[in-house]
């Protein structure tokens, strides 16, 4: 989650302005962040019928922290994030923990027909749309205030969870009056898209938030240019995340890194690379980064997909590839914390840091569920972490939420 030490680099006007399909757009169809009204009504009968793994999740979601009523929000005009929230945290796990709070109400509300979850869930959106003003983030001067370190990054991980609620209840039947959505999205064009629409550096994680937060965004203010800008983004960095043997001997090279000690340095010193399809630009880092990014990437992967854009298909190799090699090392050194582990000298110079994250859901159920593919590895991964109910992060406050209860073995239920 920390800062980066390159300066910000913008995505390149070309590929930002580039469509994201040739042709005329078709309009995008609401609901459609994350989730369609077909995979919702898939997963309210399984819940019904106390089916696996849905009712379970459903049950952890209700009885969580943020699914508890009655809820109260707690915005602030001024948000300013150090990295990890410290030295300041000026309303920024709070505007995280609210922004989970609301999806985890706006699901309960669809599976139940509870009208007081999505009365909360409303109230929550409102309560930040009518208070946020700024993120405060100034490049000049980050490296002597790091109180706003993470400004970036934090509204990137907004721009992923806000418009997940807010599409659902706005085109569900919420009964959430107009004005009041477009006040929403209002501050989601004005506080958080000028923080992430030029992207921040080639750290992985940052800008595949960054690009699925401009794809949420989009979709729900009906912006086709700034859907359009956040899948150039994803397009353009998921090569630059995922190395694959055909890029030859080292990763690709992002503007900027023209020497290989440079790119070197990027990839958090590893410098051989024979053999290792699948290793991500932040996988010497830590694994719970590294399956931060990977989650962004296919969550964008799935709305685009819910909008007629296969980023999926794009990208199947580097996806799979990254899936499988990072389940091989968590499967062989599973944890629910970050511990550090002795792994081959070729790798991280031998040591890596393992954690489970519950990030497997939504690239098994497209690649194996939708297209009947092999992902043994991520199987086993997916498979453990259902299974350790209460002794991990079932849920996290940054983007990762609920994923069993959405996508685990919907298949193509309300997939296009």
């Amino acid at each position: 989650m920390a800062a980066e030490s390159e300066p910000g680099v913008g995505l390149a006007d070309a590929s930002a302005e580039a469509p994201a399909d040739a042709g005329e757009a078709p309009a995008f169809r609401h609901p459609g962040v994350l989730v369609s009204r077909g995979q919702l009504d898939f997963v309210k009968t399984k819940i019904t019928a106390g089916q696996q793994p849905w009712k379970s999740d459903f049950d952890k979601a209700k009885g969580s922290k943020y699914g508890r009523l009655p809820y109260t929000a707690r915005p602030v005009e001024i948000m300013k994030c150090g990295n990890g929230s410290n030295p300041l945290d000026q309303g920024c796990t709070a505007s995280r923990d609210d922004a989970v709070a609301a999806y985890t109400q706006a699901l309960i509300w669809y599976h139940t027909g509870n009208r007081a979850y999505a009365d909360s869930a409303i109230a929550i959106l409102n309560a930040w749309s009518s208070t946020l003003k700024e993120i405060v983030f100034d490049p000049a001067n980050v490296r002597t205030d790091p109180g706003q370190n993470n400004g970036p990054l934090q509204a990137a991980w907004l721009a992923e969870l806000f418009p997940r609620s807010a599409e659902l209840l706005r085109h569900a039947g919420a009964g959430w009056p107009e004005s009041q959505a477009e006040q929403l999205g209002r501050m989601l064009t004005e506080v958080l898209v000028p923080r992430i629409r030029d992207g921040w550096g080639y750290q992985a994680n940052w800008n595949l938030s960054m690009a699925d937060g401009m794809i949420n965004i989009g979709v729900y203010t009906d912006d086709r240019a700034l859907f359009d800008r956040g899948v150039a983004m994803w397009r353009e960095r998921v090569p630059y995340n995922v190395y694959l043997s055909s890029d030859g001997l080292l990763p690709k090279r992002p503007p900027g890194y023209s020497t290989d000690a440079k790119l070197i340095e990027l990839w958090y010193g590893q410098s051989s690379f024979t053999g290792r399809s699948g290793h991500t630009q932040e996988t010497c880092r830590d694994l719970s980064h590294t399956q931060m990014g990977l989650a962004s990437t296919v969550y964008a992967a799935e709305t685009a997909g819910l909008q007629g854009v296969d980023l999926y298909g794009e990208q199947q190799e580097r996806i799979k590839a990254s899936f499988e090699y990072v389940g091989k090392y968590l499967n062989q050194f599973p944890s629910t914390t970050e511990i550090e582990v002795e792994v081959e000298d070729a790798m991280c110079g031998g040591l890596i840091e393992v954690h489970d994250v519950p990030v497997w859901e939504l690239a098994y159920n497209h690649y194996a569920g939708r297209k009947g593919q092999s992902m043994p590895q991520s199987r086993k991964v997916r498979d453990r972490i259902r299974g350790q109910s209460g002794n991990h992060r079932d849920v996290t406050n940054v983007q990762i939420t609920w994923e069993a209860l959405t996508h685990g073995d919907t298949g193509s239920a309300g997939y296009p």
